[in-house]
C-alpha cells in the first residue's frame, strides 16, 4: 500500500470530481430559482425571468446543505484518508461512490426546487436520511466520531420533514418555512460544535 503522503494528491484528485457534481447542482438550483414562470415559457421570449420567492424556503435549505455536505465531505476524506496512520484500504472507493451518489442526489433537489409542496424537502430528507445510515455504519466501523454526531442530527431533519409532510395539516408555505428553520439549524449547529475540531482542524504532518 501507498505511505500516507502519496494519499493527498489522490484525495484532492476525488473531491475535484465532488465539486464538478456539487457545481452543477448549484447550477440548475439557481436556473430553477430564476426561470420564466411556466405559463410564460409558451409565449414570447419577452417574459421576463424573476425569482420565485414562493420557492426561497426550498433554495435557502439547497443552499445550507449542499454547503454543509460539500464542506463536510472533503473534510473527512482529508482527516480520514490523508494524515499520518490514516485508513488505507478499499473503503476510500466506496466512500467517494457515496459521495458521489449524494452529489447526484442534491442535483435531484435542485431540480425540484420551484415543485410545489414538499417535494424538494422529501428528496433532501432522503439525502439525509442515506447520509446517517453511512455515517452510522462508517463509525461503527472505526469512522470519526463526528459522524456519529452528524448521522443524529441527520435523522432529526429526516424526522421534522416527515411530521411537516405526512403529519402537518396543509403542507404549505408554513411548513416549508419550519422545514427550512430546521435544515439551516441543523447545519448552524455543527458548524458550531466542529469549527474547530473538524472543519476547520489543521492536517497533522507526517513526521520527518
Amino acid at each position: 500500500m501507498p505511505s500516507t503522503p502519496d494519499y493527498l494528491p489522490l484525495v484532492q484528485g476525488l473531491e475535484r470530481i465532488y465539486e464538478f457534481v456539487v457545481a452543477l447542482a448549484f447550477g440548475e438550483a439557481v436556473i430553477q430559482f430564476i426561470k420564466k414562470p411556466r405559463s410564460k415559457q409558451s409565449e414570447t421570449d419577452d417574459a421576463v425571468s424573476t425569482p420565485h420567492w414562493s420557492s426561497l424556503p426550498q433554495a435557502v435549505a439547497f443552499f445550507f446543505t449542499a454547503v454543509g455536505f460539500f464542506h463536510g465531505m472533503n473534510r473527512y476524506l482529508e482527516l480520514t484518508y490523508a494524515v499520518p496512520g490514516g485508513r488505507h484500504d478499499l473503503r476510500l472507493l466506496m466512500d467517494v461512490i457515496v459521495f458521489l451518489f449524494e452529489g447526484c442526489v442534491l442535483f435531484m433537489a435542485a431540480a425540484c426546487l420551484t415543485e410545489r409542496g414538499l417535494r424538494c424537502f422529501s428528496v433532501l430528507g432522503f439525502l439525509f436520511g442515506f447520509d446517517a445510515l453511512w455515517g452510522i455504519a462508517n463509525y461503527l466501523s472505526g469512522g470519526l466520531p463526528i459522524l456519529f454526531n452528524w448521522s443524529l442530527q441527520n435523522l432529526v431533519c429526516v424526522a421534522a420533514i416527515c411530521v411537516f409532510k405526512f403529519v402537518w395539516p396543509k403542507p404549505g408555505l408554513r411548513a416549508s418555512i419550519l422545514c427550512a428553520s430546521v435544515i439551516v439549524a441543523k447545519m448552524l449547529l455543527d458548524y458550531w460544535m466542529n469549527w474547530s475540531s473538524f472543519y476547520f482542524a489543521f492536517l497533522p504532518q507526517p513526521a520527518q
